[in-house]
């Protein structure tokens, strides 16, 4: 095995870090606003600043990667933001303190354009769907003990705790990325991409087309499993104990789901039958919620939900630098993960106001509306790179 494939399982460990690092706090972050004095207004900005950072800085970050041909110097600096923001957090309990520093997380966050071109580019192009699909696994394991053990800390050692786990992951993660092995072109240094580059990548048609499914995937993921899943459960009765299984839950079939999807039912199917039937899934989950009628039923449906939507982000997130050219990946990426921020907002906002004005289980069957419009544009709009590979033509002895 060459130095690069041993340096492989390092950087799946500091991925881990860096997504420990940023969600060990996200299960209390909102009761720890309160508790300092933030109005829930207050608490809202606070969380959406972590998405609207994201925006901003993901496609700059993507561009400046291409630029310049680096990519380990962003999974670096993802660290040190990590680490900042997190001990910022637990150093200083105000609320616009507090707004600042978590923003300084969403600008952690979008170095993971960095994370993903890099680790991708360990691979041949063909196999670029099946590599995110492991890197979003332990993506989702990062998260998923974050939340566990962030809330264990809260309970056991009081509400600063899990920013200093965070911290202390970040510091780890940010020794361990220095010796992160970076594939890199020939060419140290590009000339910088223009408005009428940057404008074609941005029409390629299926980072077009992807881009755009993966607004209505994360639309729903926000708008339905995330932000009001919780709201649900607590009016079936749901302890502060059972919402973080129900967090839990969400994320934990994504390990899985994301290996088998960029791999095994990629290459059976295709990307584009894996994306129809999930959209289908998800729409169908979306339609039950607000009936569930029980924690128990929540708790499947939730994990229904997760298994899908994590299968149906590493197939979006693969297609979108499958027809890109190596040295626009990270500028592809990079346009890809902002553009899907947008769905990080409409969620949230679109069923908080139908929910407001008739009901949570309009807002639910709204998302499930959205999950068939994706499933019906799924299966017009994805092109012959989403569909199952041609087997090769038998050749005589």
């Amino acid at each position: 095995m060459s130095a690069k494939g041993n340096r492989i399982p390092l950087f799946l460990v500091v991925t881990a870090l860096f997504w420990f690092a940023l969600y060990s706090y996200v299960p209390t972050l909102s009761p720890y606003a309160v508790s300092i004095g933030a109005s829930l207004s207050m608490v809202g900005v606070i969380s959406g600043s972590y998405g609207l950072l994201q925006l901003i800085c993901r496609l700059p970050i993507g561009i400046l990667s291409d630029k310049y041909n680096q990519r380990k110097l962003y999974v670096i600096l993802g660290m040190v933001f990590c680490a900042v923001s997190t001990l910022g957090m637990a150093l200083f309990p105000n609320p616009w303190l507090l707004l600042i520093f978590r923003g300084l997380s969403g600008v952690a966050a979008s170095m993971w354009v960095g994370y993903t071109v890099l680790y991708s580019g360990y691979f041949p192009p063909e196999k670029s769907v099946a590599a995110i699909g492991v890197i979003n696994a332990v993506n989702l394991a990062g998260q998923t003990l974050a939340n566990y053990l962030g809330g264990l800390s809260s309970q056991l050692y009081g509400d600063a705790a899990p920013f200093y786990l965070g911290f202390i992951a970040a510091i780890l993660g940010l020794v361990l990325s220095f010796f992160v092995v970076e594939k890199r072109d020939s060419a140290k240094k590009r000339e910088p991409i223009k408005l009428r580059e940057l404008a074609k990548v941005a029409r390629t048609p299926a980072l077009v087309c992807v881009s755009v499914l993966a607004i209505i995937a994360q639309l729903i993921s926000f708008g339905a499993a995330i932000s009001f899943a919780p709201v649900l459960a607590k009016e079936l009765g749901a302890t502060g104990g059972e919402l973080g299984v129900l967090s839990m839950v969400a994320t934990l079939p994504g390990i899985v789901t994301n290996l088998l999807a960029g791999s095994l039912l990629a290459r059976r199917f295709g990307e584009k039958a894996c994306i129809v039937v999930c959209f289908a899934a998800i729409a169908v989950c979306c339609a039950l919620f607000p009936f569930a009628g029980s924690l128990m039923a929540l708790y499947i449906l939730q994990f229904l939900c997760g298994a899908f939507r994590s299968a149906l982000a590493t197939l979006q997130m693969g297609l979108s630098i499958k027809t890109v050219e190596p040295a626009k990946r990270a500028t592809a990426m990079g346009f890809y993960q902002a553009v899907y921020s947008i769905g990080m907002f409409l969620g949230p906002v679109l069923v908080g106001a139908v929910g407001d004005g008739a009901g949570l289980t309009v807002g639910y069957l709204m998302m499930s509306g959205f999950g068939l419009v994706g499933m019906v544009l799924s299966a017009i709009f994805l092109g012959d790179y989403a569909r199952k590979p041609k087997a090769a033509p038998a050749t005589e002895a």
